[in-house]
């Protein structure tokens, strides 16, 4: 089985052409999973992002965090799409411990904005900040 990092990186069959990963990330976007209107709540945007940034993170039964989440700028949708791919239906010890290497093996730090690689970091540490919050509640349900 693919290490998820790994079927991120399947996306891009040209990882070296920044021209067409920027169209893979974007048409990512397109398909992101539709976010309810409802959920466009302030306690779900993510305030360090250039343009509007909705994450929903929920814990199901089986123990695993699943991410929604919606961005009106397209760029901005498909890294969004992208990270959650990575991070969604896993249990949170995994997402604390497995990095997104994708990030880096793309280099994308070096072809977005500032602002942009600002708000995608801070789309991460929250993802990281909700799968700690989690394995919290999930560690207290079984030590009662």
């Amino acid at each position: 089985m693919l290490s998820r990092n790994k079927q991120i990186l399947k996306h891009f069959p040209n990882p070296q052409s920044w021209k067409e990963n920027y169209k893979i990330i974007i048409n990512l976007g397109k398909k992101l999973q539709k976010f309810n209107e409802e959920d466009r709540k302030e306690k779900w945007l993510i305030k360090a992002c250039q343009s509007p940034l909705w994450l929903k993170a929920d814990f199901n039964s089986n123990g695993k965090v699943i991410l929604t989440g919606e961005s009106l700028a397209l760029i901005t949708k498909g890294l969004l799409a992208l990270v959650i791919e990575f991070y969604t239906n896993r249990k949170p010890e995994d997402i604390l411990k497995d990095k997104p290497e994708f990030i880096t093996s793309l280099n994308l730090s070096n072809y977005l904005t500032s602002q942009r690689t600002n708000g995608l970091q801070a789309l991460l540490n929250q993802i990281i900040n909700y799968a700690q919050a989690f394995l919290l509640l999930s560690q207290n349900k079984f030590d009662k």
